[in-house]
């Protein structure tokens, strides 16, 4: 299938059954990246997304997923942003935070400032967030005290 035919497609499903989120990355104690979710009862739906933006395809229960993060998670909002309703802001979110880079002495800082935000819109859910080592509460806490 074509890219172009696929994008408004591709954004009412996040629209409808995906989600925008950021991961602590385990490696650094300073760095979060961007996770997109999208949830399909078919996994004819998700392997076009991964043809033409990557990311990997799991089976949970009855469900599908696919899995994208980092670059291939801002590549796709990207390509769909004008289709984007109720998840726009937070794909501002992760634009933002691959927009300027400062040095290492403030971008820790810069981060949790774009993870509180993310935190506060009315359309995030919270039981997007992971939990454990990958945790961006649990990042916020050991950084700050409290979220």
């Amino acid at each position: 299938m074509e890219k172009e035919s696929l994008l408004p497609y591709i954004a009412g499903m996040i629209e409808s059954s995906g989600s925008i989120t950021f991961r602590k990355d385990k490696r650094t104690k300073n760095s979060v990246y961007p996770v997109l979710v999208i949830r399909s009862y078919s996994s004819e739906n998700l392997k076009n997304i991964k043809e033409i933006f990557g990311g990997s395809i799991i089976k949970k229960g009855s469900r599908w997923e696919i899995v994208l993060s980092h670059r291939k998670a801002y590549n796709l909002l990207k390509n769909i942003y004008s289709f984007l309703i109720i998840k726009k802001e937070e794909a501002d979110l992760v634009f933002e935070l691959y927009s300027d880079r400062f040095t290492k002495k403030y971008e820790p800082e810069r981060k949790r400032k774009i993870v509180k935000k993310m935190l506060k819109l009315k359309s995030f859910r919270p039981k997007g967030i992971k939990n454990g080592e990958s945790s961006v509460l649990r990042w916020l806490e050991e950084i700050d005290g409290n979220p």
